[in-house]
């Protein structure tokens, strides 16, 4: 189905050159995915994972935002669901202003993922350094005013 890249990208060589010039992090390593509540004393994640719908990933946009003297933008990466928020996020977290990785767009793996995460919601990624500096900006935000409808 994908062996030419067709169906995803407009051509073979927009596909081959997307998929070339993404992120590499390969390391004998491996990943674990864990509540922030069940992190042991001095263990320091990677990244965050919040997995949201329209309303709560407008929230985080507009806190995102909130610091920021220029637009922002979130990396929106034509990759898998697991690169996106592996290697992506890894990338953003080497940046000196890193940002957020909006996921999944992959089509392909959207029908076996629906039953995890459904259609109507998406995964919202970011650095480690991005969520504390996020979560220490919400505590004095317009979180804490009525305009939040909740």
């Amino acid at each position: 189905m994908f062996s030419e890249g067709e169906r995803i990208y407009k051509d073979f060589e927009t596909a081959y050159e997307n998929i070339s010039s993404r992120p590499i992090y390969d390391t004998e390593d491996y990943v674990v995915f864990k509540p922030l509540e069940d992190l042991e004393d001095g263990e320091i994640p990677n990244s965050v994972i919040f997995t949201v719908d329209a309303f709560e990933l407008m929230l985080l946009l507009q806190l995102d935002g909130s610091h920021r003297s220029k637009s922002n933008y979130v990396c929106v990466p034509q990759s898998s669901a697991c690169q996106s928020i592996g290697c992506f996020v890894f990338e953003q977290e080497e940046q000196d202003d890193p940002h957020m990785v909006l996921e999944p767009v992959d089509l392909s793996v959207r029908s076996h993922m629906k039953h995890f995460i459904p259609n109507d919601y998406v995964t919202l990624a970011m650095p480690w350094k991005l969520f504390l500096k996020l979560e220490e900006i919400s505590k004095n935000s317009i979180f804490q005013s009525s305009l939040l409808p909740i």
